[in-house]
C-alpha cells in the first residue's frame, strides 16, 4: 500500500514538473510573438520650448528740421529720400535784391547746411524754385541712431506670449554679417496677426546696418513638478485626441505577471522640444510605453525590454 502511494506521489510530482516546464516554454514561445516595449515613469524637470524667426533690421530715427530763415524763393539742392552727410549744402534762398554802398544792385542768397547726416524728408508740396516765407519748414533730416534697431518677427500659434509658472525666457539675436556674437534684445509689444504672433523687438547691434537680416531665437525654460514625459510617449488618434499607453500589470500564472497596453486620456498643456507636460484625471500608477518594436494598440499584450 505504501509502495503504491509512493508511486502515485512520484507520478503527481512528475506531472506538476511537466506542467511547469510546459508553462515556462509556452510563455517563452508566446513572448516571442509579443511586442517588446521601452517604458518610462512620470518625472519632474525642465521643459524647453524654442521659437525661431527672421526679420529685417529697421532704423530708429531722430528728426532735425531745417526752416527758411528768410522770405524769398528757394533753390533745392537735394531730393526727397537723399542721404546727406553733416555739412552738405541743402538749399539756398534768394531774397530781394539790395544795393551796396555804391548803389550797385546785387542779389542776396541765404545758404543752409545739414546739421547732421541723415535721410532727407521734404515738407509736403515743397518744390524747387517755390516761394517760401521766413519760419516755413523746408525739410527734415532723419538721423539714423547709432546701433539701436527695431524689427518685427512672426511666430506661429504655438508661441506663448506670456508664459506662466516658473519660467526663464532667453532671447538670442544674431546678424550673419556681424561676427558670430549673440546680442540681447527686448520685446516691445506682441500682437496677433492672422493667427500668428507679431513680436516687436528692439536691440542694440553694433556693426549692423539697417536693412540687414536678423535671426531671433526665443528660448523658454519651464520647471515642472509632475506629468512630465518624453514627446515620444504622447500619441494622437484619428480624431486628434491625445493619449498615452501604459503597461498595466495583470496576474497571469504562478510564474508571474503579464503586461497589457492600456489607453489613458490626457490633455497636453505644454509641448517642448523634448518633453511634454499634460493633465489627466488621476495619478499614473503604471509605467508609460515610449517605444515598441512593432505597432501596438490598446489591449495588446506587451513585454518590457527597457526603461528610461
Amino acid at each position: 500500500m505504501e509502495k503504491r502511494k509512493s508511486i502515485i506521489l512520484k507520478i503527481i510530482f512528475v506531472l506538476i514538473g511537466i506542467m511547469v516546464i510546459l508553462t515556462f516554454f509556452s510563455n517563452t514561445i508566446h513572448n516571442l510573438n509579443v511586442a517588446g516595449v521601452v517604458v518610462a515613469v512620470d518625472t519632474s524637470g525642465d521643459i524647453t520650448t524654442i521659437h525661431r524667426g527672421t526679420a529685417t533690421l529697421g532704423y530708429t530715427e531722430k528728426f532735425y528740421t531745417h526752416w527758411a530763415e528768410q522770405t524769398g524763393r528757394i533753390q533745392l539742392l537735394v531730393d526727397d529720400e537723399d542721404t546727406v552727410q553733416e555739412g552738405d549744402l541743402l538749399f539756398t534762398i534768394h531774397t530781394k535784391t539790395t544795393e551796396d554802398a555804391d548803389f550797385t544792385i546785387i542779389p542776396v542768397v541765404h545758404t543752409q547746411y545739414a546739421v547732421v547726416g541723415g535721410v532727407v524728408r521734404l515738407s509736403p508740396d515743397m518744390e524747387d524754385r517755390a516761394p517760401v516765407i521766413e519760419g516755413q519748414p523746408i525739410l527734415q533730416l532723419a538721423e539714423r541712431q547709432g546701433h539701436h534697431f527695431e524689427f518685427a518677427v512672426y511666430f506661429p500659434g504655438t508661441f506663448v506670449p506670456e508664459p506662466r509658472g516658473v519660467v526663464t525666457r532667453n532671447i538670442e539675436i544674431t546678424v550673419p554679417t556681424v561676427d558670430r556674437r549673440e546680442f540681447s534684445g527686448d520685446i516691445e509689444s506682441i500682437a496677433v496677426v492672422d493667427g500668428d504672433f507679431r513680436v516687436e523687438f528692439s536691440a542694440i547691434v553694433p556693426g549692423a546696418v539697417g536693412g540687414e537680416r536678423v535671426n531671433v531665437v526665443i528660448e523658454d525654460i519651464y520647471s515642472t513638478r509632475m506629468n512630465h514625459l518624453p514627446n515620444e510617449a504622447i500619441r494622437e488618434d484619428t480624431r486628434g485626441e491625445d493619449f498615452i499607453l501604459i503597461a498595466r500589470q495583470v496576474p497571469n500564472t504562478l510564474l508571474g505577471y503579464s503586461y497589457f497596453a492600456e489607453r489613458v486620456e490626457i490633455e497636453v498643456t505644454l509641448r517642448g522640444d523634448q518633453f511634454t507636460v499634460f493633465d489627466m484625471r488621476y495619478e499614473l500608477d503604471a509605467p508609460v510605453i515610449l517605444q515598441s518594436d512593432r505597432p501596438i494598440e490598446e489591449g495588446d499584450r506587451v513585454r518590457m525590454v527597457g526603461e528610461r
